[in-house]
């Protein structure tokens, strides 16, 4: 099977992309997860239910495709979730890594260079952060997650060892059932998002997010 090396952000960026139902944020704020782009956010894509996006996709993909041919497609394809544990246009695969395909999901970049963050939900109980730390070690080389206590909230640190040095590589963040999994160079935009809750959790927009209201009142002042 051939090996398809993939830039994780250029990846989520193109999946953005392709995927229907994928829109430009608004200042509107049109659920929870659009809360949390900071303002120095430079591209933003969401979607409210990641399987009818995935499903749009396929669609799409088979229509833009049919040149060529159903082997390679399927090879590429398997090749994604062989590398990443998901296949982007099978639903079933975020449901078997532990994310919730019903629910939606933001992806931003900010304008530090290389700094983007994704948002999703997981499943409850789930092995979602199990298969995560797999993933990262097998893709990237991270060999130790560090966990830390940010803003109130579980943060989890990936790092490459070289010698007696250490390199991040990822960073992520469980807000209850959400996750914002983000780059090496994306603290900053994580320190935005939360400052953001703490400070505006009683605003109206918030109104509409049971768990991030939740949330954003347990963050201490």
């Amino acid at each position: 099977m051939p090996q398809i090396r993939l830039s994780l952000g250029k990846l989520l960026t193109a999946i953005g992309v392709w995927f229907f139902g994928a829109t430009a944020c608004s200042p509107s704020y049109k659920f929870a997860l659009l809360d949390l782009p900071p303002s120095t956010t430079t591209t933003c894509i969401w979607g409210d239910q990641i399987a009818d996006i995935s499903q749009g996709a396929e669609k799409f993909l088979n229509r833009v495709t049919q040149n060529v041919t159903t082997t390679f497609f399927q090879r590429v394809r398997d090749s994604l979730e062989e590398q990443f544990g998901v296949d982007p246009l099978k639903s079933a695969t975020f449901e078997r890594f532990g994310i919730n395909p019903q629910r939606g999901f933001v992806f931003f970049q900010g304008e530090e260079k290389n700094s983007w963050v994704v948002a999703f939900y997981t499943h409850p109980g789930s092995s979602f952060e199990k298969k995560l730390r797999e993933t990262i070690t097998r893709i990237d080389g991270a060999s130790v997650f560090e966990q830390t206590t940010f803003y109130g909230a579980d943060l989890t640190t990936a790092k490459r060892i070289f010698g007696s040095e250490s390199v991040v590589s990822f960073y992520w963040l469980r807000l209850g059932d959400a996750v914002l999994f983000a780059s090496e160079n994306s603290k900053r935009d994580l320190e935005a998002i939360m400052e953001h809750l703490r400070g505006k959790h009683a605003s109206a927009r918030f109104g509409t997010s049971a768990d991030f209201l939740s949330y954003a009142q347990k963050v201490p002042p």
